[in-house]
């Protein structure tokens, strides 16, 4: 998933609440998912930027199969 934030120069980092069900990466401006195992995990992103109050979004993940 491409992710653009406003502004640009915002910050966004991903943390998987369980990392051996999902894992969560961001790299050139593009989350990636990757399933480990079945099961259930939350996938936090934080947005930051200068000057700016944090923001969260979340996402749910369920793994069927790895």
């Amino acid at each position: 998933v491409q992710i653009e934030t406003l502004p640009a120069t915002a910050t966004v980092t991903a943390t998987s609440s369980s990392a051996s069900i999902a894992t969560a990466t961001i790299a050139e401006g593009k989350l990636t998912i990757t399933g480990v195992a079945e099961g259930n995990a939350i996938v936090e992103l934080t947005i930051t930027a200068d000057g700016e109050a944090e923001s969260y979004r979340t996402i749910a993940v369920r793994v069927d199969e790895a």
